[in-house]
């Protein structure tokens, strides 16, 4: 078989994946749906495999974070690395949600506009961590004060950074109100659930004036609230976008169907009244 052969079997076949296999709009919709429990899910495994789950105590002396650091560094190294993929998967994440957004009837075309910018600003949150976690193990003769340091860079960089997740989520909630359809995909009780998590996060902007209690960065209210929250609404999120886009192609398979059936009956000669 020449070249020019293999080639054309080749572009064939890409044609065919794209189109009707793993890779057709239908699937890499349903991707960029399942994209933030992915991501959500690598912020865990990162902090399990570095042995932050629970997170080490903010009072701990310097040498006990450098004995945590030594005991788990190969983990950190993972971590670090899982850190910083989950913020390459949250981008399909908040892209699919603003496609939603764009199929609801007449809303303000500036709200996609900011899902998508606080989107992109809000990856940072993702890749802070992991940079920060990959430079405090990145030597294992630091010298215990500056490890300490470092270390407290890190979870300041994990929960402090929420302030983009605002118009994030408020956004997405005041489509979803605007949403006047006869059977919207998405109940009003998710928009109420949208403006209330990221005011969970409020919390977290204490951790820096305490090691100790409630509002640090293992305490109930600095990381326990807001790791739930922002869990429960990535599971809630995805569940309706994953519901919407199933409906989303049926209702476009229907259209299709019936374009089809009226360019059949066209082409036989019939009468066709719109």
């Amino acid at each position: 078989m020449s070249s020019t052969n293999h080639w054309h079997t080749l572009d064939h076949w890409l044609h065919h994946l794209a189109t009707t296999g793993l890779l057709k709009p239908k699937n890499i919709h349903y991707g960029c749906a399942l994209c933030g429990l992915i991501s959500g899910g690598l912020v865990f495994a990162g902090l399990i495999s570095s042995g932050f789950l629970p997170p080490i105590r903010p009072w701990w002396p310097a040498e006990q974070v450098s004995e945590h650091y030594e005991t788990h560094l190969v983990g950190m190294h993972v971590g670090s690395a899982l850190l910083m993929f989950s913020g390459a998967f949250f981008i399909p994440f908040y892209c699919a949600i603003a496609d939603q957004m764009q199929r609801i009837p007449n809303i303000p075309w500036i709200l996609p506009q900011i899902q998508l910018a606080s989107g992109t600003a809000s990856v940072i949150g993702f890749l802070l961590p992991g940079m920060q976690l990959a430079v405090a193990s990145f030597r294992k003769d630091r010298d215990p004060m500056v490890l300490q340091l470092a270390n407290d860079s890190f979870w300041i960089f994990v929960l402090m950074p929420f302030s983009t997740f605002f118009p994030l989520c408020w956004s997405w909630a005041y489509a979803i109100l605007l949403d006047t359809r006869k059977e919207p995909p998405y109940p009003k009780g998710m928009a109420i659930a949208n403006f209330i998590v990221p005011c969970m996060f409020l919390w977290a902007a204490a951790i820096h004036t305490t090691q100790s209690g409630p509002f640090a960065w293992n305490g109930v209210l600095g990381f326990w609230v807001p790791l739930g929250f922002f869990g429960f609404q990535l599971i809630g999120d995805t569940y309706y976008l994953l519901r919407a886009i199933r409906v989303n192609y049926s209702e476009e398979g229907k259209s299709q169907s019936s374009r089809a059936l009226a360019v059949s009956i066209a082409s036989n000669g019939s009468k066709i009244e719109v």
